[in-house]
């Protein structure tokens, strides 16, 4: 008795404390659970193509830090230019194998106009001088799924170089053109520019459920759009757009609100295969004040309701959602600058200009 009398002792000991143990364990918080991850933004590849004569390559690359330095590093020692050439090298930026595909991809090309040497390239060592715009628009328009944006820059009173070949050779599949006529406008001209790119990643989504939508029967959408306020500018006033689908193809139904625009031309819905919804985008849409076109003002909210009529019985529906989320998107963007002699008073300017850019685009798009 005396033995297992010492023997439940003995294990009395060892009970205890791990009855202690795990008291200490029921009674201990819970570690907070870690937090969720953020969704995945927008994976945002700067590269950059310094001409003059020749051309100086930054690959398309998530460090945009690296991109800026690049384009700080860059001299204007040559006065001879290879505008052209240096487009169509832009181009095979994009084709580099490691690179993820991309959703949105743009070229932006900033130079005083003149070209005088791409027909001295091999690439182009066919093109006869004063052609060598038409094959950097060939070569730009070959590539569909690419914007192509042009700044047109000149000193003094007088025109641009080439401006002519600038707006309608170097731009191309929805792009804009921008023209800098003195040194303080070559920062607005690369705001008007970064505003375009931005109004094409950001493109509002309408989700709704399919329907015998008729031009007799159609679908009503009241969409009510806020601005974002700032800057020292006074309040803007909500803008509200009435729309119509008929089949799948959604229009701004008359008179149209002029502070509101969108590219109606794509709005053409696409059934989801899954839920059976229909997805209709609309591209570029831009909330502008009439009174000052060039100013666009960027979008703070969105209210989207829906009825079957025109003037009445607008109703907020889960049925029919909008998604302004650009999450998850890869963006592409190259800058092409001009390097040459001639831009010396502005040179430093223009690289100012477009760090901007990167960083804007940065701080918008991550």
């Amino acid at each position: 008795m005396k033995t297992t009398s010492n023997m439940y002792r003995c294990l009395a000991v060892p009970l205890l404390i791990c009855g202690l143990l795990l008291t200490g364990c029921r009674n201990k918080p819970k570690p907070p659970l870690p937090p969720k991850p953020r969704p995945t933004l927008n994976s945002l590849h700067m590269g950059v193509v310094a001409f003059d004569r020749e051309t100086r390559v930054y690959p398309l690359s998530t460090d945009t830090a690296a991109a800026k330095k690049f384009i700080n590093s860059q001299n204007n020692f040559e006065d001879s230019t290879a505008l052209c050439y240096a487009v169509s090298e832009s181009l095979k930026l994009f084709d580099v194998p490691a690179l993820p595909p991309f959703d949105h991809k743009f070229i932006i090309t900033f130079t005083d106009g003149d070209d005088n040497c791409s027909t001295d390239k091999e690439s182009y060592a066919r093109i006869p001088y004063g052609q060598e715009y038409n094959k950097a628009q060939r070569d730009l328009q070959a590539k569909r799924d690419i914007e192509a944006h042009a700044i047109g820059y000149t000193t003094g009173d007088r025109p641009i170089a080439r401006e002519t070949e600038l707006r309608t050779r170097l731009v191309s599949n929805g792009g804009d053109y921008a023209s800098a006529t003195n040194s303080t406008l070559i920062l607005p001209a690369f705001q008007r520019i970064r505003n375009k790119v931005m109004t094409t990643v950001k493109t509002l989504e309408l989700i709704t459920n399919p329907g015998n939508f008729t031009a007799a029967n159609p679908k009503y959408f009241r969409i009510t759009i806020q601005p974002a306020q700032g800057n020292g500018r006074l309040p803007a006033p909500a803008a509200i757009i009435f729309c119509s689908l008929v089949g799948n193809r959604l229009s701004v139904v008359e008179p149209r609100n002029p502070w509101i625009s969108f590219d109606e031309s794509r709005s053409i819905g696409s059934r989801n295969s899954k839920t059976g919804k229909i997805h209709i985008p609309l591209y570029k849409l831009m909330y502008k004040e009439p009174g000052n076109p060039k100013d666009e003002l960027n979008i703070d909210g969105i209210q989207v309701e829906i009825s079957v009529s025109r003037t009445t019985g607008f109703r907020a529906d889960m049925e029919d959602t909008k998604n302004t989320d650009d999450a998850g998107k890869a963006i592409a963007v190259v800058l092409v600058l001009d390097c040459t002699k001639s831009l010396d008073p502005v040179f430093g300017t223009m690289k100012a200009a477009a760090k901007n850019f990167i960083e804007e685009l940065e701080r918008n798009l991550r």
